[in-house]
């Protein structure tokens, strides 16, 4: 659309624009648009520059051409900056390392690239990684001079030593990366407790800053507070003060836009070397007095054989034995922590990369210029179309991968710079080619050994460290001050900074993992694990009782408590359904109006109940340790004389209360048939089962009487007597109608069910091209289970009531089945002599309509008011155990 104009514009305005769909349809990256969710994956493949094809006839911009030089150039400054800090990491080793960490940035940067398709990825080293190489280089250290190691090959050692432990670390970590994401746990994070993630961060962004205190001053935090001597904390805090005035700086003025990072590290050099000018102080002394690094520093030791800093140089190396095994096994517990700590540090950064890819979308200008015919179609998906871009493949094909390159190569990972990305985006620096122009930059530097890095003061290094420090402390433990309502659990994130500095990082890792299970228990507790507590005076069965029965359950069914809970049952909230069971039995604390109590009254009046219903129909599902609770309740039932019904159970639930038997144990399938035999128990010691009258000549007229008693409605249909046939059922048996017609309940109870029905299907032309997702195929598997495992109740009837009516005309497939949950008998009048009768005995027929008329209605008032109690206890406030 013409904006000026507001016209379409004609074909010839639109050059090359078949050229441009052409390509697109070609590439094989892109199928046919079939699901809601590809327009997504159309919009990238405008954008991204992965998945564009070239045509042969096309050129390189002047356009693409200077975002590639200034991406190349701008980055290789960020490079330079993040080896140097890297490397300055393990103090003397300097030039080996920066190198070191060059080289992973050349290997797994590339393959990372290559890997994932989103613009401005910019792969760098990770500096997450420095206070761990640090904590090894330590503790390395120590170990080769406790064993007396001072010949001239101790830093070869040294360092072969330190970067076969670094190797091992990313190849663990690389290793869990790739399965996590192939086993759907792509966030890892997911499964730890927020503060316990803040702890773990907190305790890695101070160490980044000690590690830029180090990288200043030349010793540890700890050495100079216990040093004793005023001179060198003085000199110390003279130091590393600018590093902390630059690295707030940047922290601030990053927020507003990335260059202000690169605007401050440039203006610390200069000013840097105006003080040098001014004061007349030269760049050896600089180097003298621990402001810039001395050549000594970046110089390469001399190698008598090969090894690192070259490629698999950390592999011939330990083949050739230059690796000294038992600093190797003295640093493993820290290699674990950062194993574990990098893969929810790789899962949490792929999250912020996947969700940034969304920023860095450049619209085409003239996307909206007209819908032709070309723009509309749909290409076609072709067998070589790459896997959809998700959580999962991002950490398995670029963290996963690109860490076990770096630890087959001899470097260290890499990570994409998620800060930087925007405004090497905004620079149209987005395409590979400056990513690629940054690394051949890099290797320029790795092949002169970065001797130029000596000109550039160590506040430059330092600084960046300072920044990471105040970045993590001020997101993981501020802030998350002010996101965590309940202080006790973030009280846990400085407590295992506390442990970490104090009995290490593995062991407070471990402490973590402790204190998130107790956290889980302390706040999944929180939520209930009872629905619902009541009595049958708050919810009763469907089934039809005899008005002198409705009665006397009104007043009495309180000898029937309820108890519905829900979550999963584990051994850390079981235990209070065990509190509100033991409550039950305590006469003392029950308080009821005793007055106005009828003459149906024969049981004497007690408030301990004769059966409680337990109901599992939204319990997922439960540990041994709640099994064992409930072995608790069935004793404590029996000491009372109760009777326990289990109802709601799954095939699963089932599997674990296997154990637990007894003859006051009863398990129910539904809710309602625990109700219904509850009542029925206690209905029997005062309403004993009446025989059938010899008095009448067979039960249909026992069946009339039973409907006039019930339902306090005259019965002038004896004259059907003589149409009906008797049958009999036992429990199990279903009820089969083929003939149709009603039938006449004279003794027993029957459970009405009607079959999993789908409510909407797909259309053939959605069917056939929109394959199911994971979710979808997953919720059509679980409701075949269900199908299979059971059917849905929606009617109870019993004697005084009639099956079927007029609608046994449609499909009675429609209307479900009919199952025998006791010995039944039944009399039965077919459809067919229903319809005889209109014009045989017509007033007969209408007397047996308006009762079918009237029982249908009674059915549905007593469906709604059962189905009203359920969905005021689902809407219902959980109650709390106090």
């Amino acid at each position: 659309m013409n904006e000026s104009t507001g016209l379409l514009p004609k074909a010839r305005d639109i050059p090359n624009r078949s050229t441009r769909l052409t390509s697109l349809f070609e590439h094989p990256g892109h199928g046919a648009a079939i699901r809601p969710e590809e327009n997504e994956e159309r919009e990238e493949s405008r954008t991204n520059p992965h998945l564009r094809s070239i045509s042969p006839g096309a050129t390189v911009s002047c356009h693409d051409l200077s975002g590639t030089c200034v991406g190349s150039f701008v980055f290789v400054i960020y490079h330079v900056v993040f080896c140097l800090a890297q490397a300055a990491s393990v103090p003397g080793q300097t030039g080996v390392l920066a190198k070191v960490a060059a080289l992973g940035t050349l290997t797994a940067g590339t393959s990372f690239i290559f890997q994932i398709h989103i613009p401005a990825l910019y792969p760098a080293t990770d500096l997450f990684l420095a206070p761990f190489l640090a904590q090894m280089a330590e503790t390395i250290q120590d170990i080769l001079q406790t064993k007396g190691v001072q010949d001239n090959n101790d830093d070869t050692l040294f360092l072969n030593t330190l970067l076969a432990v670094t190797g091992f670390g990313l190849l663990l970590s690389g290793s869990l990366s790739i399965l996590a994401a192939r086993w759907k746990l792509a966030n890892w994070g997911a499964y730890l407790p927020y503060s316990v993630l803040c702890g773990f961060f907190t305790t890695i962004g101070i160490l980044m800053w000690t590690l830029g205190f180090s990288v200043d001053t030349g010793m540890k935090v700890g050495q100079v507070l216990m040093s004793n001597d005023r001179t060198v904390v003085e000199d110390a805090v003279l130091h590393h003060f600018p590093s902390v005035v630059v690295g707030f700086l940047m922290h601030y003025a990053g927020r507003q836009h990335p260059y202000w990072v690169l605007f401050c590290i440039f203006m610390t050099v200069i000013i840097f070397y105006t003080i040098l000018w001014t004061t007349g102080t030269s760049i050896a002394q600089a180097q003298e007095v621990q402001w810039l690094f001395s050549p000594k520093d970046l110089q390469i030791p001399p190698r008598e054989a090969y090894g690192p800093p070259l490629p698999f140089g950390t592999l011939v190396a330990a083949w050739n034995g230059g690796v000294d095994w038992d600093a190797f096994r003295a640093a493993l517990p820290t290699v674990i922590a950062l194993a574990f700590l990098y893969v929810i540090r790789c899962s949490l950064h792929a999250a912020a990369l996947f969700k940034n890819k969304r920023l860095l979308v450049r619209r085409n200008e003239h996307s909206d210029d007209v819908l032709s015919p070309m723009a509309t179609a749909r290409p076609t998906r072709t067998r070589n179309q790459p896997p959809r871009l998700t959580l999962g493949t991002i950490l398995e094909n670029g963290y996963g991968y690109s860490q076990l390159v770096a630890a087959l190569i001899g470097g260290i990972t890499v990570a994409p710079s998620v800060a930087a990305s925007l405004t090497l985006f905004q620079l149209n620096a987005e395409k590979p080619a400056p990513q690629y122009g940054s690394n051949l930059l890099l290797l320029a530097f790795y092949l002169s050994d970065f001797q130029l890095v000596q000109y550039i003061p160590k506040t430059a290094f330092s600084c960046l460290m300072v920044l990471a420090g105040i970045d993590m402390c001020r997101t993981w433990l501020i802030g998350s001050f002010f996101k965590t309502k309940d202080k006790m659990e973030w009280a846990v994130a400085p407590l295992l900074v506390i442990l970490s500095f104090s009995v290490g990082m593995l062991y407070a890792i471990l402490m973590g993992i402790a204190a998130s299970a107790f956290l889980f228990v302390a706040n999944f507790q929180k939520a209930g694990t009872v629905r619902f507590v009541g009595s049958g005076l708050s919810l009763q069965s469907t089934v039809e009782r005899t008005p002198r029965e409705v009665t006397w359950l009104e007043q009495n069914n309180y000898l029937t408590q309820i108890l519905m809970l829900q979550n999963y049952l584990f051994f850390g909230n079981a235990q209070s359904i065990f509190s509100y069971v033991s409550t039950m039995f305590e006469d003392d604390d029950f308080q009821s109006d005793l007055n106005d109590r009828s003459e149906l009254d024969s049981i004497p009046p007690t408030f301990v109940p004769k059966y409680i219903i337990v109901d599992f129909s939204m319990v997922s599902g439960m540990d041994t340790s709640a099994v064992d609770l409930f072995h608790e309740i069935v004793a404590l039932c029996r000491e009372h004389d109760c009777t326990l019904f289990l109802s709601g159970t799954t095939v699963h639930l089932r599997s674990f209360l296997a154990g637990i038997r007894g003859s006051h144990v009863r398990l129910m399938t539904d809710l309602e048939t625990a109700l219904a035999r509850a009542e029925d128990g206690l209905l029997s010691r005062i309403f004993p089962l009446e025989a059938r009258s010899t008095t009448t000549p067979d039960g249909f007229v026992n069946a009339l009487h039973k409907l006039e008693e019930q339902h306090r409605r005259p019965m002038a249909l004896e004259a059907l007597r003589d149409y009906t046939s008797l049958v009999e059922l036992i429990p199990g048996d279903v009820l089969t109608q083929d003939q149709g017609g009603i039938y006449f309940v004279e003794t027993g109870l029957l459970k009405r069910t009607a079959p999993h029905q789908t409510t909407w299907q797909p259309s053939w032309r959605h069917r056939n091209i929109h394959p199911p997702t994971i979710g979808q195929f997953h919720a059509s598997s679980s409701r075949r289970l269900a199908e299979l495992e059971q059917s849905f109740r929606v009617a109870r009837v019993g004697p005084g009531w009639i099956i079927g009516g007029m609608e046994e005309e449609e499909k009675e497939a429609e209307h479900g089945d009919y199952e025998a949950l006791t010995p039944c008998r039944l009399h039965h009048l077919p459809l067919s002599v229903m319809k005889s009768l209109e014009h045989s005995h017509p007033a007969l027929s209408i007397q047996l309509y308006k009762l079918l008329s009237f029982l249908t209605t009674k059915r549905h008032e007593t469906t709604i008011q059962h189905l009203d109690q359920l969905v005021r206890i689902l809407n219902g406030n959980a109650p709390r155990w106090e």
